[in-house]
């Protein structure tokens, strides 16, 4: 529809261009095929006289007779004849002058009761100038003619209505057959679906970069896996898009250096770990002995926990369906058979597609802190359509609201009560946060009543 290289702005401009031509275009076909309905063009003096030969006839002849004696007048063809038994509401409307001269003229040969009522096409509301009732002038000649004036007016509504001797009433209209204005409608109508149908095409093609864009960035602020934007037909999008493919690849080179880097200094720390334990291991103060291999045994276990976070095996894990409420339920009856306190609240069952290995440690991490840190752990699950949510509430100190942010950081140990009996190396909730972004979800803390901590866990399914 357009260029596939042209730029933004000349884009939009030919868009809407475009989109006027083509309700343009639309007007002038449906002129071609719907012809305007005809306009009455009157001569007062004839419509007067007209008026005063109907009146007359009616007055002549029986009722019974009436309808057929009006149609032999031959004036069907311009005025509609009608009889009613009583007078016609009033349409209470303003009589333009030209109308007040024509019921003069009436009067004068009919006597007083004769109502010429007329509306102004000018008055009417929008939706009804799509044609006038009527237009009537002075006289019909071959000379220019000034329309509404004094003597010359366009009729919206036209209705003289005239007093018969039996008590009767005569009307007269128009005869300009239905007023269903349907080329205006079609022109509406149709005119509305072009424009929506054009409009929605420009749209897309200038809103799909942008959800492209925004998936890829959301993706990688997840995952941390760059998602290659495709090449694009708008300029400034294809600009873009190749600014935010090299950012993504900055972006993970970056995290890979340092986590290689961290992992590689964890490793490389292994092996001076074991000489030490082995030294300590020979000293003959066991006080001293104790206190050298508790020290060492912190250290091994920070090694361990740096190497299983900065690695990519989990990266690398394939998802598959698993029962998350009996994963929960499994690793509650693992921390109460460790001298812990869990309870599992929720569906025996509740399938998830998810990491099954990355998940369990994530969960494990979290209930793990409870029981250590929150003397009691109560994790509840709720299985809805779109997603799993999962509570576990615990009934220790809590974490201030300005420090929540802080516990989610690497090595972050907020309880300064801490020590090597709960043991810790603050990457629980870095681990579990990254795994559970990682699946599209989120975690958050907040305070579980005056004392204790709330983790909530919410995974798309």
């Amino acid at each position: 529809m357009i260029g596939r290289r042209m730029r933004l702005m000349p884009r939009l401009a030919l868009g809407i261009t475009i989109i006027i031509v083509a309700t343009l275009l639309l007007d002038l076909t449906l002129r071609l095929f719907i012809t305007s309905p005809p306009v009455m063009v009157f001569s007062r003096d004839w419509l007067a006289q007209a008026i005063v030969r109907a009146a007359r006839t009616a007055d002549a002849t029986p009722p019974d007779r009436r309808a057929a004696a009006l149609a032999a007048l031959g004036l069907g063809e311009f005025l509609d004849l009608e009889i009613e038994p009583a007078a016609p509401e009033s349409w209470h409307a303003d009589q333009p002058e030209a109308f007040v001269k024509l019921q003069d003229d009436v009067a004068r040969q009919l006597g007083d009761g004769v109502r010429v009522e007329a509306v102004a096409f000018s008055t009417l509301s929008l939706w009804s100038r799509f044609r006038p009732a009527a237009i009537v002038l002075p006289e019909l000649s071959a000379r220019r003619l000034d329309i509404d004036t004094a003597d010359s007016i366009i009729m919206g509504r036209l209705r003289i209505s005239v007093p018969l001797a039996d008590g009767q009433w005569l009307t007269m209209i128009p005869a300009t057959g239905p007023q269903v204005p349907i080329r205006p409608i079609l022109l509406t109508a149709l005119g509305l679906a072009a424009i929506f149908w054009l409009s929605m095409r420009l749209a897309r093609d200038l809103t799909r970069p942008l959800v492209q864009l925004s998936a890829a960035a959301e993706r990688l602020g997840r995952s941390r896996e760059p998602t290659v934007i495709p090449d694009m037909t708008l300029p400034e999008y294809a600009a873009i898009a190749a600014s935010f493919n090299e950012m993504q690849r900055r972006i993970k080179l970056f995290i890979d250096e340092r986590m290689q880097l961290l992992g590689a200094i964890s490793h490389d720390l292994r092996t001076p770990l074991t000489r030490l334990r082995l030294a300590a291991e020979y000293q003959p103060d066991p006080a001293l002995r104790q206190q050298m291999l508790s020290d060492i045994a912190d250290m091994q276990t920070m090694v361990a926990s740096s190497l299983a976070f900065a690695g990519d095996d989990l990266a690398r894990e394939q998802h598959d369906v698993v029962d998350i409420a009996s994963a929960l339920i499994s690793l509650c009856d693992q921390a109460s058979d460790a001298g812990g306190d869990a309870v599992y609240d929720g569906p025996d069952h509740a399938t998830l597609s998810c990491q099954p290995v990355a998940m369990r440690r994530a969960f494990a991490n979290l209930i793990d802190n409870g029981c250590k840190y929150g003397q009691s752990v109560a994790v509840r699950l709720y299985d809805a359509p779109d997603t799993i949510t999962v509570e576990i509430r615990d009934k220790g100190p809590g974490i201030a609201a300005r420090d929540i942010e802080r516990a989610f950081a690497p090595f972050q140990r907020l309880d300064p009560s801490r020590n090597r009996e709960t043991g810790g190396t603050g990457l629980g909730l870095t681990i579990a946060r990254d795994v559970i972004r990682g699946h599209g979800g989120e975690i958050t803390l907040a305070p579980a009543g005056p004392v204790g901590l709330l983790v909530t866990v919410r995974l798309p399914k």
